[in-house]
């Protein structure tokens, strides 16, 4: 029997423009992941450091791709709407006709090839919106094209049926790798297996478990092995389309989600629950932030010293414009106690000066501040601050000193520092509109947890999102840390990744260093979280043997973290009955540190 795709050397160099087009966007999407998971294992930054990564390297932890790009990545929020609705519309249509190819019968496997060769090339133009789609997030960020190849939507099974290994460092796929993604997204191979040999695979065991072949060498007849290879590629294709169409959907519903999260900006709760934590945020303020006790212009009457208070005011708020906007808080003392700006009179006169002096002092074509009275609990009964919500300008903002003269302020980390015009406007770069977009930040500081602490005591914990597994402790009593070692200071991985299958019962690390004595000797830890968040997993300790005690067991969870001895050893499980999604297998990420008894 002859195969089909790209091993069968007529049906090799039939790949028309269009199916290359899929296959340079199926591409894109698995190295997306691939140097995502890549990305996810280097130490310090897989599962549970997000804020120190984000500090220190610029890249996040990607639990959810779509919430990921949206919330954290994505600085034009309208383009990609626009884009992905595009997008939307192309999918939709190749998803609807990839469904009508099922009233399609072709007589031979070479002709299975040539309809569904037709039906890219008939389909050329909504390829090419997908493939000039994912080539744009793919210039923005490589791991952008994982927004169309989540969890979310596909799951694990899905997946993993349309995985191929290959080299995803390179910059570029190879001709040969592109034809093999093109005969994925087609249907031509499942799995690394050629439609034909599924199909062949799955009738020769309906055929023996039917009984009526016992004793007999199973012929498949090419009738009924055409039709099923030509329904079987049918389905995969017609799937491909309609799981990347979900994901679109998604990627709009978080758009919506966060355009609809921007109206915190005029929701006083959420800056009641944003001065609550800055305030008790140990670091000084940030670039996006300020705190001030009072406004000089309200405690000075004399000239000139009242203008030049005035001056310095409108400087604060046009420094915040000229950078990434921000916000002054006005009402709360350096050691972060909230004093307010006063009550009745001198609250209605404070408010007012303050509203009647940007205008007049600040040179824009437009408004870029929102004044805000926000009543919070101070040491003796509630006081009112003032916030000024300032927006990023797109122009340069400057500030009216008097007789014709203007600085242009700009807030650089903590401080300001008034430059020229012109450095301003080069610092805009491609800015077209006056935006709010460091409230993202800002939704982040305030809704992210704390981090816990380490248990002290040994165990297995789970844990219901990234954010509550704690970080690797720096320092353990009575034992050292040498990176890239274990227990004996032998080389060992720090990171990995494990699969586990249902029904296959409880899984280790492979060659976990784990011992029969001397169980003092050393200490592990290790972080973990399931690839799949609608396939949790089930956590325990065991014997350096494999026993698994069932007093450490603990239920399926997305994410957990473990300590024990030497004598020890971490394991996983998937959970026995169904599974949500129908997924019969999981990759379990993880993060390891092993301490060595001090001498």
């Amino acid at each position: 029997m002859s195969t089909l795709g790209y091993r069968t050397d007529e049906n090799q160099n039939s790949f028309s423009r269009p199916m290359l087009m899929l296959g340079e966007i199926h591409w894109h999407l698995l190295r997306a992941n691939y140097s995502k998971e890549e990305h996810e294992l280097v130490k310090g930054g897989s599962l549970v450091d997000i804020l120190e990564e984000m500090a220190n390297s610029g890249r996040e932890f990607i639990g959810d791709e779509i919430h990921w790009w949206v919330f954290d990545k994505e600085t034009d929020l309208e383009r990609l709407r626009e884009k992905v609705g595009r997008a939307l519309e192309a999918a939709h249509v190749l998803k609807k006709d990839s469904e009508a190819l099922g009233y399609k019968e072709p007589s031979t496997l070479s002709d299975l090839h040539k309809l569904l060769k037709r039906f890219a090339d008939d389909h050329s133009n909504e390829i090419e919106v997908l493939h000039q789609f994912v080539l744009w997030l793919a210039s923005r960020d490589r791991l952008a094209p994982a927004i169309l190849w989540t969890y979310r939507v596909w799951g694990s099974t899905k997946r993993a049926n349309r995985e191929f290994e290959f080299n995803a460092s390179e910059t570029q796929p190879s001709s040969e790798t592109v034809k093999k993604m093109a005969s994925i997204v087609l249907g031509f191979l499942s799995e690394g297996h050629s439609v034909e040999s599924v199909a062949e695979s799955e009738l020769s065991s309906q055929m023996y478990e039917s009984g009526a072949f016992e004793g007999e060498e199973i012929h498949v007849d090419e009738t009924r092995l055409i039709r099923r290879a030509s329904e079987l590629a049918y389905f995969e294709c017609a799937e491909y389309f309609d799981f990347i169409r979900h994901s679109l959907r998604n990627v709009l519903l978080e758009i919506t989600k966060f355009t609809k999260g921007s109206d915190f900006a005029d929701n006083d709760d959420f800056w009641r629950a944003f001065i609550e934590k800055a305030i008790r945020t140990p670091k000084a303020e940030t670039q996006l932030w300020d705190f001030k006790e009072t406004l000089t212009m309200w405690r000075v009457d004399k000239e000139p010293q009242r203008t030049e208070a005035k001056v310095t005011f409108g400087e604060d708020i046009a420094a915040f414009a000229n950078a990434r906007g921000g916000v002054l808080i006005v009402g709360v003392t350096d050691k972060r106690e909230i004093v307010g700006i006063g009550s009745g009179r001198d609250l209605e006169n404070n408010l007012k000066d303050a509203a009647d002096v940007l205008p007049k002092y600040i040179e824009y074509p437009r408004p870029l501040w929102q004044l805000k009275q926000i009543v919070m609990p101070g040491k003796d009964g509630e006081k009112v601050c003032l916030l000024v919500v300032i927006q990023q300008a797109c122009g340069a903002v400057g500030v009216h000193k008097g007789a014709g003269s203007y600085s242009y302020p700009v807030r650089r980390e903590t401080g300001l520092t008034r430059v020229g015009m012109s450095e301003i406007l080069r610092g805009k770069g491609e800015l077209k509109a006056d935006n709010l977009d460091f409230l993202r930040e800002l939704y982040k500081f305030v809704h992210r947890s704390a981090r816990p602490n380490w248990p002290k005591e040994s165990g297995v914990y789970i844990a219901p999102s990234r954010e509550t597994v704690p970080a690797f402790p720096s320092e353990w009593s009575g034992y050292h840390s040498n990176a890239g070692t274990d227990f004996w200071g032998k080389p060992f991985e720090e990171n990995g990744t494990i699969r586990i299958f249902q029904g296959d019962g409880w899984l280790g690390i492979h060659k976990f260093p784990a011992t029969m004595n001397g169980c003092s000797s050393g200490v592990f830890m290790i972080r973990w979280r399931s690839a799949d968040l609608e396939t949790p997993v089930e956590s325990s300790l065991a014997s350096y043997r494999g026993d698994v005690r069932k007093e450490d067991s603990k239920p399926a969870e997305g994410f957990g973290y473990m300590s024990g001895t030497n004598c020890d050893q971490p394991m996983f499980k998937f959970p026995d009955g169904p599974n949500r999604l129908g997924a019969t297998l999981v990759d379990v990420y993880y993060d390891l540190k092993f301490w060595q008894a001090a001498p």
